[in-house]
């Protein structure tokens, strides 16, 4: 099976670490770019302007430089940096080496950190016949969560599908000591999710005083063109309200995708919530999902052009 490499795969913000999966999935499957090799390719594929940095300030740079060539190999090197920086934060559980400048996959290591690949690539391929990626995320975010020390449960289209009622009741069965008073909360009559794929607290037996935490998340594996919008859809004061105002719901967003360091910085600066992506999902996933297995062999053997 053949696939061409897809910058805008992830979205326009993450063209950069998109070309970074798409190395180790070369990698995987046996012979990943070099970084001379990347930049002969970025060349010859125009790409050079798609790839300058979009960010300046705080010791980001703002533009590749030089002449023609000398732009993709800068391109490149960026590129490179994101996999670096990826082992870096990372460490044991990061699942690729570099040998003589051309990653490789360890063998039988990494496989947290390969299930977030995957899901993010099969997503983007649009692949068919296997585990609904955006569903089995959704759950693994609340895996993810639960291993914290938090008890979250998944209330998106892999809990309680578009039935906003139902998913109010889900929650406060998991957890009784949150009184529910919708009649409180002012919404539309067409609201199906309230804006959340997961709902995270800490339990508190009988305790249903004012003032508990709650965290509440959008997970989703959509691109970066549209978080400006997802990454608002949980609403504080909402679901504060929902709950007779006795939580202080903290709002997060989830990817699977790796968000590099100048794209999170500008994301959390404007947005203000919580960020959760690939590399943090990674560190608090202990248990490789059920679904790894299919998407390995989905993705197995793909020819990148």
């Amino acid at each position: 099976m053949t696939r061409e490499i897809n910058l805008e795969l992830h979205g326009q913000d993450l063209r950069a670490s998109c070309l970074a999966d798409h190395i180790e999935l070369q990698a995987i499957n046996g012979n990943a770019f070099t970084e001379a090799e990347l930049a002969d390719y970025i060349e010859d594929s125009s790409w050079t302007r798609l790839l300058e940095p979009k960010y300046v300030g705080d010791g980001y740079e703002h533009a590749l430089t030089g002449e023609r060539q000398d732009r993709s190999r800068e391109a490149a090197k960026r590129v490179t940096e994101i996999l670096d920086r990826r082992k870096a934060l990372l460490d044991a559980k990061y699942p690729f080496i570099k040998n003589r400048g051309r990653l490789e996959a360890i063998a039988d290591t990494g496989e947290v950190y390969l299930w977030f690949l995957f899901v993010s690539l099969c997503h983007g391929f649009n692949i068919k016949d296997i585990p609904t990626p955006a569903s089995q995320f959704e759950i693994a975010v609340s895996n993810g969560l639960n291993n914290t020390g938090l008890s979250a449960i998944t209330v998106g289209t892999a809990g309680m599908g578009n039935n906003f009622d139902l998913r109010v009741s889900q929650i406060t069965q998991e957890f009784p000591h949150l009184v529910p008073t919708l009649d409180e909360a002012v919404r539309a009559r067409s609201l199906n999710d309230g804006g959340i794929d997961t709902f995270a607290t800490l339990r508190c037996a009988k305790d249903t005083r004012h003032g508990h935490w709650a965290f509440i998340g959008q997970s989703t594996v959509a691109k970066s063109d549209d978080w400006k919008r997802k990454i608002h859809e949980p609403l504080p004061g909402f679901w504060s309200k929902v709950f007779g105002e006795r939580i202080k719901p903290i709002p997060f967003f989830a990817t699977p995708h790796h968000i590099p360091d100048d794209y999170l910085h500008s994301l959390f600066q404007n947005h203000g919530h919580c960020l959760l992506d690939r590399v943090r999902l990674t560190l608090w996933t202990s248990d490789t999902p059920d679904s790894f297995a299919a998407y390995k062999s989905a993705l197995n053997g793909i020819i990148l052009q």
